[in-house]
């Protein structure tokens, strides 16, 4: 096999071929490029974005003033929450972007990951 013509990673698509390109976190596509990712991390945005599943229609959702790094969505509450581990903050936004908040940001250092239990209105850091 050759993962597509992928340098990394090969993830199906509904559109044709049938698969797209991605590549680690931290790296991206070269420019002009559509299957061969930069071996080292590139300058890091400080935004969430959003894509249709094949990567079309891409937008920015998110501007951060520090590095977004996990993300967790309450869908009942139509809610983004993230961590951001250069401001040490948990945060939360509607899913449009409006209505940003910093809903943590005492006793936290170098946040990484969160988990929601939406039904019981509880977030959990790990």
């Amino acid at each position: 096999m050759n993962n597509g013509g992928c340098s990394h990673l090969c993830l199906l698509s509904p559109s044709k071929p049938g698969y797209v390109c991605a590549c680690p976190i931290g790296t991206m596509l070269m420019e002009g490029s559509n299957t061969t990712c930069y071996d080292t991390p590139q300058t890091m945005q400080r935004t969430i974005s959003r894509s249709r599943l094949d990567g079309s229609e891409q937008s920015v959702v998110i501007h951060s003033g520090g590095m977004p790094d996990s993300i967790a969505i309450d869908a009942l509450a139509r809610n983004i929450y993230w961590t951001d581990p250069i401001t040490d903050t948990i945060n939360i936004a509607r899913l449009d972007g409006t209505s940003k908040k910093v809903i943590i940001h005492e006793d936290l250092y170098d946040p990484r990951a969160i988990a929601l239990h939406p039904t019981a209105g509880w977030n959990v850091l790990v």
